[in-house]
């Protein structure tokens, strides 16, 4: 199966080294087995890799890597891929710079081709950005109650006096 070249056997290999199922969780396995199934252009294998890239998965974290396999496995028809775009440039971060812009660009294919969290999300965020809450750089901290967006540790929140459940993004 996997031993002889069969895509899907690649990529369920990738996936039971990735989880440790049936085996030993082998993070390098994981990858090894991935990219073949990637290099036969399989749409599933494509999206994991741009995950490995999201998370640092046995791979160096890269959020441009990540962007790039993301892309391959959108164009693909890969459920949720237009969506963790958007969340990329969304929030930044690994030297990866936010750009709202964009993120609202992959938010709104996401939602146009059915995801509803991406629909729910794409409104809430367009009104941070109006209304000038939204991150404009990474580690910003976000409050749970006025959905103020701030850079730097307090607290409470500087607006609103808030002093829990602070989400740091």
């Amino acid at each position: 199966s996997a031993m002889q070249g069969f895509v899907e056997a690649e990529h369920m290999l990738s996936y039971c080294y990735g989880v440790g199922e049936g085996t030993e969780k082998n993070n390098s396995e994981c990858i090894n087995w991935c990219k073949k199934a990637v290099a036969k252009k399989h749409p599933i294998a494509i999206n994991n890799l741009g995950y490995f890239y999201q998370n640092g998965m046995g791979v160096p974290i890269s959020y441009r890597e990540a962007v790039k396999w993301y892309k391959k496995a959108d164009r693909l028809g890969v459920d949720g891929a237009a969506y963790k775009i958007g969340y990329l440039y969304e929030n930044g971060g690994n030297g990866f710079k936010i750009d709202h812009k964009k993120a609202i660009k992959w938010y709104t294919k996401a939602a146009s081709d059915g995801d509803q969290e991406a629909k729910k999300h794409l409104k809430i965020y367009k009104r941070q950005i109006k209304e000038g809450w939204a991150k404009v750089e990474p580690n910003t901290f976000l409050c749970n109650c006025c959905g103020r967006a701030w850079v730097g540790a307090f607290d409470e929140c500087p607006v609103c006096g808030w002093t829990d459940d602070f989400v740091q993004e």
